[in-house]
């Protein structure tokens, strides 16, 4: 990252000649610096300098740099990493007049880098550096963010294929029939039974509205708005025996007329 800090360094000189000065240096994290072991980061970090000005010096904002380390020379080579996130070498990131801010390095493959910054005055000039010209200042991290665990892939649906659960299939019925259902991976509705002569929303069918024999019953399921036809449930045969012989229901007597007494 020395190009981008030497540019920097030169628009310094400038700003010497005219008594502005900081000299800013990492305050966090503390270690990593030459010398010292290189810190190993993951996730989002903080970062916080202490900017160092004096005479009366302020600075309008900061930079944040991120690039490869010095050591690897002036330009990231293609092996470093294998997915070179910096065509020029680094990445700048204002960060506004903050002292403490942070990076994630989730954005970045694993890899060694440093950490740069300067501090600009309000006509964008440099007017400190964290590589000074005297020193290398940069903060070394190594970013180790662990792999990304692939997303489990979605539990499938069960499809929506209702069936007719009672009465059983061929069954033979009489009187009000009720009507129970399987809906497992339907959407919520209703079932419109249709058979035996009539259909129904209440789940029941009067079988009497059929003449004795074999017949047949199926359904519908709607959606709740009575608009949307959900699926289709398969219709099963029946035997309908209503009355004498059947053990079904009987039709009531018709009442016979009370003679009239002769006179």
């Amino acid at each position: 990252m020395r190009k981008v800090l030497v540019l920097l360094f030169a628009m310094m000189l400038f700003a010497h000649a005219a008594g502005a000065s900081c000299t800013p240096r990492w305050t966090s994290p503390t270690t990593g610096q030459p010398g010292a072991p290189q810190l190993p980061v993951s996730g989002t970090i903080t970062l916080s300098l202490a900017p160092n000005c004096t005479g009366g010096t302020t600075f309008s904002s900061v930079v944040l740099f991120v690039g490869c380390p010095d050591a690897l020379g002036f330009t990231c080579p293609d092996g470093w990493p294998a997915q070179n996130p910096f065509p020029n070498g680094y990445i700048s990131i204002p960060k506004g007049s903050a002292t403490t801010f942070q990076f994630d390095t989730t954005t970045v493959p694993n890899a060694e880098y440093d950490f740069g910054c300067a501090l600009l005055n309000g006509g964008g000039n440099a007017i400190g550096s964290c590589h000074d010209g005297t020193g290398d200042h940069d903060q070394m991290l190594i970013v180790s963010n662990p792999a990304a665990r692939p997303s489990p892939a979605p539990t499938p649906q069960a499809a929506c294929m209702p069936t007719i659960t009672s009465p059983a299939s061929g069954a033979t019925v009489s009187g009000n029939v009720p009507f129970t259902f399987s809906a497992q991976g339907c959407p919520l509705g209703f079932f419109r039974l249709y058979g035996l002569n009539q259909k129904s929303d209440n789940g029941t069918l009067d079988s009497t509205k059929a003449p004795n024999g074999p017949n047949g019953a199926g359904a519908i399921l709607w959606d709740n708005s009575g608009l949307v036809l959900e699926a289709k449930v398969p219709s099963i045969p029946l035997i309908v025996c209503n009355g004498a012989g059947c053990g079904g229901p009987r039709p009531a007597p018709t009442a016979s007329p009370t003679p009239a007494p002769c006179h």
